[in-house]
């Protein structure tokens, strides 16, 4: 039979039909083409995430080693804790260099302070007794004396000791002045005050000078009267301070025809080491002599028993 003749039409479609089948193969080959690529893609993506995975766990070990590093130096530098304070420390020096042995910083970082106030004060600090205008006026004032080495101690110990077990000991000084350090700050701890009501008149040799002497005398509760004018009459709670230099001037003549009693210095000095006032034994004599040094000279110059001489032996001459 004849052939059908095609219209253009459905000519146009078979070979649109035709070119979709041939794009379509393309397209499958591309892609089995291309599968592989992605699979080589994959491949390197995940290696790359294995090494970065790697890298990040190095990192954050090194970081964690880092930091345990870092908290173990800092818990070696730790800031020290603050120091505790105990109370009022003014601390009143004498006999010692304070700058040289850093006392000030130490005195400082623990709360105290150093002072030459000597009625502002509440411990007494030195190597040793001593008769300086410092230490007689503190010692009655303070409420402890105490050696240098108790604010070193305290310093390193970050907190204030217990200053019975730094008390200032000087065995020597005790025995020569015949007191204890510790019975004197007992008194001075239970109040009293050993001038207390007492008026103070001193001669013009009297060692140390009238201001020291005022300080001694006005922190032992006295009342240091004026060099001059000197008074014209004296109450019977004046104590008169005279030296063997002054006891034949005419005012120390006048005083005694008047019926007082004329004291050595020694009555102040020692009195305040020993908190004790003892008029009876540091009496002047019309010669200048204390009561207490005329007894220590007749124990130095008591006789010694004499001795039998025994009879010489005449030695023989030779003819």
């Amino acid at each position: 039979p004849p052939k059908a003749s095609m219209d253009k039409g459905e000519a146009h479609s078979l070979r649109g039909e035709k070119a979709d089948e041939k794009d379509g193969a393309d397209a499958n080959e591309d892609g089995e083409e291309n599968e592989p690529e992605k699979d080589e893609n994959k491949d390197q993506a995940n290696s790359l995430g294995e090494s970065q995975k790697k890298k990040q766990k190095t990192t954050d070990a090194t970081r964690r080693t880092r930091s345990k590093a870092v908290s173990k130096h800092t818990a070696k530098r730790t800031p020290t804790p603050k120091l505790k304070k105990k109370g009022p420390h003014r601390f009143l020096v004498t006999g010692i260099n304070a700058e040289s042995l850093k006392i000030v910083s130490k005195v400082e970082a623990l709360g105290g302070e150093l002072t030459s106030d000597v009625f502002n004060c509440t411990h007494l600090m030195s190597d040793t007794v001593r008769r300086t205008t410092k230490f007689l006026s503190g010692l009655s004032r303070c409420q402890h004396a105490v050696h240098y080495k108790y604010v070193l101690e305290s310093f390193k110990k970050k907190t204030w000791l217990d200053e019975d077990d730094y008390m200032l000991k000087d065995t020597e000084k005790e025995k020569k002045f015949n007191f204890s350090l510790a019975e004197s700050l007992r008194r001075v701890r239970s109040g009293e005050k050993i001038l207390e009501g007492k008026k103070i008149f001193q001669t013009s040799s009297v060692k140390p000078n009238h201001e020291d002497m005022k300080s001694i005398v006005e922190c032992a509760g006295g009342e240091m009267l004026p060099k001059r004018p000197a008074p014209k009459t004296f109450d019977e709670d004046t104590l008169i301070i005279s030296c063997p230099e002054d006891t034949k001037k005419p005012q120390v003549k006048k005083l005694r025809n008047e019926g007082f009693v004329i004291y050595s210095n020694e009555l102040l000095l020692t009195g305040v080491l020993r908190q004790k006032l003892e008029t009876d034994q540091f009496i002047l004599d019309g010669e200048g002599a204390s009561a207490a040094s005329a007894k220590s000279t007749a124990k130095r110059k008591r006789p010694s028993p004499a001795r039998k001489a025994s009879p010489r032996r005449r030695r023989k001459t030779r003819k």
